[in-house]
């Protein structure tokens, strides 16, 4: 990915990056918080009120940096990857598996579930594979850097490679795959993603950069 030439992509990372760093400080979050969640976050730990806590502030922070990851992914698959996503979903897979399938609310990573017409090549999943390591470098890099700017950690590492844990994970699946990730049941927890919002807002936004435009991001992306 040809990300120094691509003013739209490095106008996203800003975006992301911005709402990421943001959150951690409006919520006072530790790092030493983010870094002991529990990798899936299971009932019985919301009875114990630290492990509850960690839980809760590392949920707020994936709901901050949930809608830019959607845009960066949808940007990379059809600019870079040229690739049509008929829909994308933002799921909690544990094992592969749908988490409430086995009794778990979630886990740390987001899974996006990208369901797709046509079968990938090889070429294409490794381009796959490289754009989520982008994302998890990307999203782990927003949070270590806020700390280490802050001089609250020694190195500025990203914080997925500190917890040894994916961030973001990507499915891609063809259209006759999706009952075997929940996709047809009635759960209100797996989100489907509006194609024609994304394409929109990325419409706005590469306009203000071809006018010049420096206004805040929010104004085009929220």
């Amino acid at each position: 990915m040809d990300i120094e030439k691509d003013a739209t992509l490095r106008r996203l990372e800003d975006y992301l990056r911005g709402k990421v760093q943001l959150c951690i400080e409006l919520l006072n979050i530790s790092l030493k918080d983010l870094r002991e969640s529990p990798p899936e976050f299971r009932c019985e730990d919301f009875q114990d009120p630290i492990k509850a806590d960690r839980i809760r502030k590392f949920l707020i922070l994936k709901e901050r940096y949930k809608r830019p990851a959607s845009l960066i992914l949808f940007y990379l698959l059809k600019k870079h990857l040229k690739l049509n996503a008929i829909e994308i979903y933002i799921h909690d897979l544990v094992a592969g598996a749908p988490a409430w399938e086995q009794g778990i609310p979630g886990g740390r990573d987001i899974d996006f579930i990208v369901v797709v017409d046509s079968k990938l090549d090889e070429r294409a999943k490794s381009k796959i594979r490289e754009i989520e390591r982008y994302l998890n470098y990307l999203v782990g890099h927003a949070i270590s850097n806020y700390f280490w700017k802050k001089g609250l950690c020694p190195k500025n590492i990203p914080f997925n490679e500190m917890i040894n844990h994916n961030l973001i994970e990507i499915i891609i699946i063809p259209t006759d795959k999706k009952s075997e990730f929940g996709l047809n049941s009635s759960f209100k927890i797996i989100e489907k993603l509006d194609i024609t919002w994304l394409e929109s807002k990325l419409a706005r936004l590469k306009r203000a950069i071809m006018l010049g435009k420096m206004d805040y991001l929010e104004k085009y992306l929220e």
